[in-house]
């Protein structure tokens, strides 16, 4: 659908930060609360808005994002597709992606080591064969969203929200776990709702959610949209860098963050060094993103690769259903 000007502001306001009330939405836009709640509706009746969603650190909690994009070696549609039902299947991967270019697929695993990766890869590779040919692995070492700030470019937005690996973990329980899956997969649920629907009493439930926000476990929210229901494509840009460049990440980040196109920019290890998300109208201005960068950057820059994002077969920003060691405790235990 063709959204209207004011659709655009209000969804550029909201994105970032879905915690505010409609009331200050409707300051922000400069229209009266009313019709800020009506557009937000019908927006998500449409099927634009997806859903209202916690933005979980997941260094924070141990975890480690690794990514490994693969295509299929000589398999039938039928076998793929049992191969890809068994992948989603597992909660430690937390999305799957079809792809064009020179991967079929890409996902991402959620784990606390390596060993868990080589496992959930081996199992697949004991029941099926060898299905996976020309497969890269990498590990996401920091993550930064910005936003779709080609919504309303007229604003410049000043802020985004990063996470970034590190060894000062926070101390979480399964019941911390539950309420973040369930925040993950029911985020639009009131959150009484949510309470009685996950069987933790309200009290503990707000001050669990409470303890995780000033933790910086969830240090925002955002609401989750649809790059198809905009009339946007999407794409990957897999960055790769001639040698090690450690204090390169911020110069990065900002030729990524000179460009409205651009929705994030993840650092890896691994085959490629940087990943860039964008979101564009027509395939020829994935160009112009690919120029900048070589414009700004053609010194440090080997080859940029691109990746055209044909369709999400599977999306959480959390890992369901993982269960803790006995080792962790809760955060009312510190």
């Amino acid at each position: 659908m063709r959204l209207s000007e004011r659709q655009k502001h209000i969804l550029f306001e909201a994105e970032l930060q879905a915690a505010r009330s409609i009331p200050e939405l409707a300051e922000a836009v400069g229209i009266r609360a009313h019709a800020v709640r009506y557009e937000l509706q019908k927006l998500s009746s449409l099927e634009v808005v997806v859903k209202r969603s916690p933005f979980i650190d997941l260094y924070r909690l141990g975890f480690i994002p690794y990514t490994i994009y693969f295509s299929f070696a000589g398999s039938s549609k039928e076998q793929e597709h049992e191969i890809l039902v068994k992948l989603m299947s597992s909660p430690l991967v937390i999305w799957l992606i079809e792809l064009g270019g020179e991967f079929q697929y890409g996902l991402s695993i959620c784990a606390r080591n390596m060993l868990e990766v080589i496992r959930l890869l081996n199992r697949i590779a004991l029941r099926f064969g060898n299905v996976f040919f020309n497969k890269s692995v990498n590990v996401r070492t920091a993550y930064t969203y910005f936003g779709r700030r080609y919504l309303w470019p007229e604003k410049a937005r000043h802020f985004f929200h990063r996470a970034a690996m590190t060894d000062d973990h926070v101390r979480v329980d399964e019941t911390d776990m539950q309420l973040l899956a369930g925040l993950s997969a029911d985020s639009l649920t009131s959150l009484r709702s949510l309470a009685a629907k996950l069987h933790i009493p309200q009290t503990t439930f707000e001050r669990r959610k409470a303890r995780l926000e000033t933790t910086g476990v969830i240090p925002a929210y955002h609401y989750r949209m649809s790059p198809e229901k905009m009339g946007m494509q999407s794409y990957k840009l897999l960055i790769y860098l001639k040698g090690l460049h450690p204090r390169l990440s911020q110069r990065i980040i900002e030729v990524a963050f000179e460009s409205p196109w651009t929705l994030y920019c993840i650092e890896c290890m691994g085959t490629w060094d940087y990943e860039l998300g964008i979101e564009v109208e027509k395939a020829s201005e994935v160009t112009a993103v690919t120029r900048l960068f070589y414009d700004r950057l053609g010194s440090e820059i080997s080859t940029i690769k691109i990746a055209p994002v044909f369709r999400y077969h599977k999306y959480s920003n959390f890992p369901a259903s993982v269960r803790l060691s006995s080792a962790t405790q809760s955060l009312d235990d510190h």
